[in-house]
């Protein structure tokens, strides 16, 4: 597969095993930023692809369009900045951008992505706080996003249909978008940097450059390449025939 970008990403190294021609991925990074209260009203061009991503969120509805995004309290706490799923060449991947903030530390951690449930429990348990630690395994508030309501997310959510999503790669161009809900903010995310994502902690760069190439060359197909006409006469040519070819030669007289 050839990339035509302007910008690396880590699975590029998948390009030192060799370049197909016949397979163009032409990486192009947009962001469309939706209005999710007004697109049903305008049913615009978005309104379909915005229902998939809908699909996918409804899993809690009890949050409605920002259910992990809640005031900054007075305690330890895990601070959720965005949440949404990676679309791939046909499959979903849910994530959330988090980090674990101290109310009494000096120091901020950075923002990470988290694409699994035992990843998440893992980052709780290290934060060694007891406010966090409890408001995730144990409580059973309404109030607060504990363990179920990330398993939900993670492993129960997956609600776009297999052609709808295969619609949304189509209608996109695109073997790679995001949809992603941020503190007041859903976009959509064509063509992402995955890198920027920490997506490479899902797929190691060699699976995830196969997988595009296989998608590119199969759902999407290349747009670029089409078939070259040759004739009866060139193509006997390139098959090793000539014009005495199946001919029988003529007998000399003695």
């Amino acid at each position: 597969m050839k990339i035509i970008s302007k910008f690396h990403d880590y699975y590029d190294i998948g390009l030192s095993y060799g370049i197909d021609p016949l397979i163009t991925y032409k990486r192009s990074k947009k962001i469309i930023k939706i209005n999710h209260k007004k697109i049903n009203k305008e049913k615009t061009e978005h309104t379909k692809h915005f229902e998939n991503a809908q699909n996918f969120f409804s899993f809690n509805k009890r949050y409605t369009y920002r259910p992990f995004f809640f005031n900054k309290r007075k305690t330890d706490y895990l601070d959720v900045d965005s949440f949404g799923c990676l679309c791939l060449c046909g499959k979903i991947y849910p994530f959330i951008k988090c980090k674990i903030s101290t109310y009494q530390s000096k120091y901020s951690n950075k923002f990470e992505y988290i694409y699994t449930l035992d990843d998440l429990d893992e980052l709780i348990t290290k934060s060694k706080s007891d406010d966090i630690y409890y408001d995730y395994f144990k409580s059973d508030s309404k109030y607060v996003i504990n363990r179920t309501d990330y398993d939900l997310l993670f492993n129960h959510s997956k609600g776009i249909k297999y052609n709808d999503l295969i619609d949304s790669h189509i209608y996109y161009d695109s073997p790679i978008f995001i949809y992603e809900y941020g503190r007041l903010t859903f976009n959509v995310i064509i063509n992402p940097i995955l890198k920027e994502f920490e997506f490479y902690k899902v797929l190691d760069p060699y699976t995830m450059f196969q997988n595009l190439s296989m998608f590119m060359s199969g759902i999407l197909g290349n747009k670029e390449n089409k078939a070259i006409d040759i004739s009866d006469r060139d193509l006997k040519y390139k098959k090793g025939f000539d014009e005495k070819s199946f001919r029988k030669e003529p007998k000399q007289k003695v």
